[in-house]
């Protein structure tokens, strides 16, 4: 009409498996779109459940199973400056870093009435530290490992030097004693600084020999400006050959500043040891304490 055209489609008609596959496109869809929010939702929640048993996990951990920290876990933890020293709770990191002490060979001596005498002598290397405060244990077994002596006490040693310590007359026979044990303890160090070795000075010392005995005689002079609690002086007999013969020790109690005073040391000899010893190579030694 009026001239215009008209243009005609025609539309041919789906068939059946058309129409289906439509559909089932349509369903595959809905169900993929239904799947993936669920699938969506329930991974959130999965997370987060897991988080909150990982938080109560951790927490239980924390309180019941974690080991609290300590100077001795191997980890820098608590304030430490270093690992397992320093800060307020750990020993200073110059003092974990201390050469420990050497035991220098144990020698015993026959003392008589079955009895032995221990010559041990403790070496600190270390220039900056001394031990304030040197707790020991020495055992002698016979060749059976049976325990005949337990001796403990307490000793020290300053920066940079050689002890001698002398343990006398210890209710063991030198003949059955077959091992010695010198152990140390937990021991107490002190800056060189403030624990100082004082300076002794011995004079007219001279070795004796008496029928069964060496004595060792003389004067010991505190050449300090304070005053000694303790002053240790011990003597060891030198044979002919170099060789210790036996030991002992004197001790004298508070020494004032520049003060002095006379000591005696007896050591029992035997008669073969007394035809070996050279008065003149005894050597004598004297640590104080303030």
């Amino acid at each position: 009409n009026n001239g215009s055209k008209r243009t005609l489609c025609r539309i041919e008609p789906l068939d059946f498996f058309e129409i289906y596959s439509i559909r089932v496109i349509r369903d595959y869809s809905y169900i993929i779109e239904t799947m993936s929010k669920r699938f969506i939702k329930q991974l959130i929640y999965g997370i987060f459940f897991l988080t909150i048993l990982a938080a109560l996990f951790a927490l239980g951990y924390i309180l019941f199973i974690k080991p609290a920290p300590t100077c001795t876990d191997n980890i820098q933890n608590q304030d430490e400056e270093q690992i397992d020293c320093g800060g307020s709770t750990c020993i200073p990191c110059a003092i974990k870093q201390l050469k420990p002490l050497t035991v220098l060979p144990v020698q015993l001596f026959d003392a008589g009435d079955n009895r032995t005498t221990v010559f041990v002598q403790i070496q600190n290397t270390n220039s900056g530290y001394g031990g304030s405060i040197v707790p020991y244990a020495l055992n002698l077994y016979d060749q059976a490992g049976v325990l005949l002596v337990n001796n403990v006490g307490e000793t020290f040693v300053y920066a940079n030097t050689i002890r001698p310590l002398v343990i006398p007359v210890l209710a063991a026979p030198f003949q059955k004693i077959f091992r010695s044990e010198f152990i140390i303890g937990e021991m107490v160090w002190s800056n060189s600084a403030i624990f100082v070795q004082p300076k002794l000075e011995l004079r007219a010392v001279q070795t004796i020999l008496e029928d069964t005995l060496i004595v060792v005689s003389g004067m010991m002079q505190n050449t300090n400006a304070f005053a000694l609690r303790n002053v240790s002086i011990s003597a060891v007999g030198v044979d002919a050959r170099g060789l210790f013969v036996n030991a002992s020790k004197t001790e004298l109690e508070h020494i004032p500043p520049f003060g002095e005073s006379l000591f005696k040391i007896f050591m029992p000899v035997t008669p073969q040891e007394k035809e070996l010893l050279e008065p003149t190579r005894t050597k004598v030694f004297a640590d104080g304490v303030r």
